[in-house]
């Protein structure tokens, strides 16, 4: 159950997840693809992680506040990448050097505050669900934040040498 659900991510990203959208598509229509795209992650993940901890009664009171606190936080990073995203995009034809060096910076910093918030959350994760439970969820969180970070990749056109950065 828990790898064709796994599965059922891998298929939803590579099908369309962040797939290079029409250049006729308009903004509004995008931004609502990309939400929606979200919507269905989220609710992929959690019955994921339903099915890989198994948990009912106190614990899973105990467990499931915790794992939307760490979600909603994770969403705030997320949004910070989609706006980062947004901003290559908008600049990817006229890149300066200076502009090349933020994004970057910007984009590490990203990537270093989703571990460190995964790393925190492990923490409280480890008070409710135990070590073993714990390493299992840190354990998916990377698998499907690696899916995502594939697929983006894959759709994002490298940096090219413009006028502007000559």
């Amino acid at each position: 159950m828990f790898k064709s659900m796994f599965r059922s991510i891998a298929a939803l990203l590579l099908a369309g997840g962040f797939a290079s959208v029409p250049a006729a598509a308009n903004a509004s229509s995008i931004e609502s693809e990309i939400e929606l795209l979200r919507s269905d992650i989220k609710a992929e993940k959690v019955d994921l992680v339903k099915d890989l901890l198994k948990l009912d009664g106190a614990k899973a009171d105990a467990f499931w506040p915790v794992y939307r606190k760490y979600q909603a936080e994770l969403d705030v990073l997320g949004d910070k990448r989609l706006a980062l995203i947004k901003d290559y995009a908008a600049h990817m034809d006229s890149l300066t050097d200076s502009k090349a060096k933020s994004l970057v910076n910007q984009a590490l910093d990203l990537q270093s505050k989703r571990n460190d918030l995964l790393k925190k959350s492990y923490k409280s994760f480890e008070k409710v669900l135990g070590a073993t439970d714990a390493a299992k969820l840190v354990q998916l969180e990377h698998l499907i934040m690696a899916l995502v970070d594939v697929q983006v990749g894959a759709n994002m056109p490298l940096v090219e040498k413009t006028a502007a950065s000559k």
